[in-house]
């Protein structure tokens, strides 16, 4: 039986989710497998991938630039997103955004723009 990693307290099952999916569809992007995504991470078994695109799981901190790397964003664009949706609460107090409103839970980065060339977060501009 996998061991499931401890979430925040404030991190809610649909924040999760939703962040499971931008992380999914950022693998995508890159033409990524969750097997090839788990090698490239060093990760023995690829169910970690899943679990964290399915929200049972959280991004680990000892993973975020590994991870950052192979999705080709930025260290700090990931560490801001993972923030905003695991602990939402904290991520209100530090930017002033109220954890019920629809803000939090829309990001005003979708995945095209931040994959269009010359994006400051792309990987390889600025950090």
């Amino acid at each position: 039986m996998a061991r499931q990693r401890k979430t925040s307290a404030q991190s809610s099952p649909e924040l999760r989710r939703e962040i499971g999916r931008k992380l999914q569809a950022l693998r995508h992007a890159r033409g990524l497998t969750q097997l090839e995504l788990g090698n490239i991470l060093g990760k023995r078994y690829f169910t970690s991938i899943t679990n964290i695109e399915a929200g049972r799981e959280t991004l680990a901190r000892r993973d975020m630039e590994a991870y950052s790397a192979a999705l080709g964003v930025s260290h700090r664009w990931l560490a801001l997103l993972t923030f905003r949706y695991y602990a939402p609460t904290f991520y209100a107090c530090v930017f002033g955004v109220d954890p019920a409103s629809k803000a939090l839970q829309q990001p005003s980065i979708e995945l095209p723009h931040l994959l269009a060339p010359g994006n400051a977060y792309v990987q390889g501009a600025v950090q």
